[in-house]
């Protein structure tokens, strides 16, 4: 190998390690903050009453 290509691998090699570390340290930081979330509180709805205009039926003879 010449100089130049010795250079260009360890740039190369430094650069992947560099990437390899700052996405580490950023999935392990993400999991370790979703890890610190607690689930809502469970809170049971009522029903609610629809409001409907009712029209009472009366039958014809």
């Amino acid at each position: 190998m010449t100089v130049k290509w010795k250079e260009l691998t360890t740039n190369v090699l430094t650069r992947l390690v560099a990437c390899l570390i700052l996405l580490t340290v950023g999935v392990t930081g993400m999991f370790h903050l979703s890890s610190l979330k607690q689930p809502p509180a469970e809170v049971a709805e009522p029903e609610r009453p629809l409001r409907v205009q009712a029209v009472r039926a009366q039958p014809e003879d």
